[in-house]
């Protein structure tokens, strides 16, 4: 899309250019309807085919594996001892709530069962990732010269705040895990003891640990959200960012800019934004 963009913009300049140039001479729009064909029906038709069939297939593929998974999991907790405990347990001052220990429940919820959607996309994406750039990124050069390279710069504190960002937001979501394993833990050891504990008037006290690791969990939960929100944020701002920047730069070497530069650069830097 951004190459029939690029000619159709391109084609557009010189036919005006042609025009004023020659006005007696009569135009042909001929292949600009095709551009222009090409950009609204064929090549979004061809774009959507591909989504559906590339969704059904990774659809298809995620329910074997994760049923595989799921299985071997399943059949292993079977084989599990009451109150199996991990190989190395975090000591009283590193994990004070024990909720950062592992448990074959929060494997099979989450580790499986969430951790394989959109896996084809996933994997397409980060297998076409760098080339698609360093391809938009030549496009970027060739049509803007130094400019393209000085707003590409942009891309490179960019992606650093944005692997810190993921990198600490991984750390909140372990956390927001841990807590929720302990709060469905408490929850299943009160469900099952209800008795014991009215018969011992321990209601409050199971439900003030509850509420304590449900604040907590709540509390890494927001975390997350805010860590995802700045992610997403310096993740947008990638193209629009490139674009000021090698705009400024363009139009302090040449002193006017293109329309049709604006347009093209900026598409370039949304695409690149796709795949980032």
């Amino acid at each position: 899309l951004v190459v029939v963009l690029e000619r159709l913009l391109s084609y557009l300049v010189a036919l005006s250019d042609k025009a004023q140039a020659h006005p007696n001479e009569e135009q042909s729009y001929l292949e600009p309807a095709i551009l222009v064909f090409l950009a609204v029906f064929v090549l979004p038709m061809i774009f959507r085919s591909a989504a559906i069939i590339c969704t059904l297939i990774d659809g298809y593929y995620t329910q074997i594996c994760t049923s595989g998974l799921a299985s071997v999991v399943f059949e292993k907790a079977l084989n599990l001892p009451a109150g199996s405990a991990p190989q190395e347990e975090l000591s009283a001052e590193e994990d004070p709530d024990g909720n950062m220990n592992p448990n074959v429940i929060q494997l099979f919820n989450t580790d499986i069962l969430g951790c394989w959607d959109n896996l084809l996309r996933s994997l397409f994406c980060l297998v076409l990732a760098p080339c698609v750039i360093i391809v938009q990124f030549i496009m970027l050069v060739t049509r803007i010269h130094a400019a393209g390279f000085v707003g590409f710069l942009y891309c490179v504190p960019a992606i650093v705040l944005t692997t810190a960002s993921i990198k600490v937001n991984i750390g909140f979501f372990k956390n927001q895990q841990g807590f929720l394993d302990n709060r469905l833990k408490k929850l299943t050891e009160t469900i099952t003891h209800i008795r014991t504990l009215k018969s011992l008037a321990l209601e409050s006290t199971a439900f003030e640990q509850l509420n304590r690791a449900r604040q907590s969990e709540l509390v890494f939960m927001q975390r997350c959200v805010v860590g995802g929100g700045f992610t997403m944020a310096i993740a947008a701002s990638i193209p629009w960012g490139s674009v000021v920047l090698a705009l400024w730069y363009l139009l302090k070497v040449q002193g006017s800019i293109a329309v049709v530069q604006i347009l093209i650069v900026q598409r370039l830097m949304g695409s690149m934004l796709l795949m980032i």
